[in-house]
């Protein structure tokens, strides 16, 4: 699994979001996508997401990346 987080701080940074779902939507990437997307406003449409994930949640999915 790859784990994309960009914090939480207020600024987006969708650009990085929307390259990552591109490259999982046309099969460049082949793993599972988890990202944190923070206060961006695109929403991910070939990757599982959450604004905020909890400490515990983002450790374990640190543990579980590849």
């Amino acid at each position: 699994m790859i784990f994309v987080t960009i914090g939480t701080h207020e600024q987006q940074f969708n650009r990085l979001i929307k390259e990552v779902d591109r490259l999982k939507g046309e099969g460049f990437i082949q793993d599972e996508v988890f990202i944190q997307t923070g206060y961006s406003s695109y929403i991910p449409q070939y990757c599982e997401w959450e604004k905020i994930i909890s400490y515990e949640k983002m450790n374990k999915l640190i543990e579980g990346s590849d």
